[in-house]
């Protein structure tokens, strides 16, 4: 019964008249990292990442995602089937494969960076525990019960794991390319483009509602202050950490506007309506549908009434 409710939410008349429907509804799109070539675990390759860009220039119409802010504000409406492409952390795969084709196909872009990771080559929490977890099956539950701790028991139970394990990532001489960010440089080179803008994803990639109130303001501070000396530009757009409900609450969109941003981008799935909160907007993710028809399910109202569907049925 549920793979019959899906086929039929999902089949080309009911998901052509659900993409009518949302035509109004803009779509924000998650990235993180990419791989030029082959295939790297927790990376979209190049080749995904061009059939889909490929796609959106031909079928939508990709905006900056300060037009959307625009919008949201009560300014000029959006056009119809309207995508926002969002990319988190700040990989230098991002120029190497991402940017380019990007370049190539003239679609907008926001890249939310951690700044220690480019600032002081400090490897976010998350590439050190899959790091350390060295292919173990159990890393999704490790991972799981870290993002429960609080900030500073997280960074205790991730250097206990890594001496546990003998593995601790370095970005330095013969880290792997995965794990890899940005250089400055290239960061400057995108936000020239006009393609790119750049806007903040804390410090030290931490969930802020578990950090203490002064930490959670210095990671947004802080960042904030570095992308503007670094790129001398103004940096007005924040993108949460893991960004899931509970990670995220009025005391984060109070500092958010304190600070002088004008949002905050979750990883809450769903579609952008007029009257949204720009501190609590909703974004779906991509890095596992580098095949065309699953990223094509995305723009559909059909993905996310199935996602329902199947929660209700278990």
């Amino acid at each position: 019964m549920r793979k019959l409710l899906q086929r039929l939410v999902l089949s080309a008349p009911v998901d052509g008249l659900l993409r009518r429907v949302r035509r109004r509804s803009p779509v924000i799109l998650m990235y993180h990292g990419f791989c030029a070539r082959g295939e790297a675990a927790g990376r979209l390759p190049a080749s995904a990442f061009e059939a889909q860009a490929d796609y959106l220039r031909r079928r939508h119409a990709v905006v900056p995602l300060a037009r959307l802010l625009d919008a949201l504000a009560g300014g000029e409406p959006l056009p119809d089937n309207a995508v926002v492409i969002t990319i988190d952390d700040g990989y230098r795969s991002v120029y190497e494969a991402a940017y380019p084709i990007l370049k190539r196909a003239g679609l907008p872009a926001s890249l939310f960076l951690v700044t220690g990771f480019l600032d002081r080559a400090e490897p976010l929490w998350t590439d050190r525990v899959t790091h350390a977890m060295g292919g173990d099956p159990d890393e999704p539950r490790v991972r799981a019960a870290m993002k429960a701790l609080q900030e500073a028991e997280r960074l205790a139970a991730l250097e206990r794991l890594e001496k546990e394990r003998g593995r601790a990532l370095s970005l330095g001489a013969g880290c792997p390319d995965e794990y890899r960010p940005l250089e400055w440089p290239q960061v400057r080179e995108m936000a020239a483009s006009g393609l790119i803008s750049i806007g903040s994803h804390t410090d030290t990639h931490p969930i802020l509602t578990r950090c203490a109130p002064q930490d959670a303001r210095r990671e947004l501070a802080d960042s904030k202050r570095i992308l503007e000396e670094r790129l001398q530009a103004p940096c007005d757009l924040f993108c949460y950490p893991n960004g899931w409900h509970g990670d995220f609450d009025e005391s984060t969109r109070t500092l958010l506007k304190e600070l002088g941003y004008r949002c905050g981008i979750t990883t809450v799935p769903g579609f952008t309506r007029e009257g949204d909160d720009p501190y609590a907007l909703k974004r779906f993710g991509t890095d596992d549908e580098g095949a065309l028809d699953d990223f094509r399910r995305t723009f559909s109202l059909g993905r996310s009434w199935g996602r329902r569907m199947r929660a209700a049925m278990r």
